[in-house]
């Protein structure tokens, strides 16, 4: 069951690399990377207990990026309540 789960990293590891590397080549996007936040998806994160920053970092392959919350994304969770503002 270990080597499995390692096995599955190592392929989306792979997928990553491979999806960056398309967008580099296609759009001619590359690090510093920009990600917007969007409301719901911080929701998530937290009722999960997942550290945004180091799930990010994981998937852009410890690439430098800068993260983006819109407005209407912190009075998204405003309306949640204050454990989200």
């Amino acid at each position: 069951k270990n080597s499995t789960n390692i096995k599955m990293r190592i392929t989306r590891a792979k997928q990553y690399k491979k999806r960056l590397q398309y967008f580099r080549l296609t759009h001619g996007i590359s690090p510093v990377y920009k990600v917007i936040l969007d409301g719901n998806f911080i929701h998530l994160c937290m009722s999960q207990k997942i550290d945004i920053k180091k799930r990010i970092s994981s998937v852009l392959q410890d690439h430098d990026f800068r993260l983006f919350i819109p407005k209407s994304a912190l009075k998204e969770l405003a309306v949640l309540g204050s454990n989200f503002t």
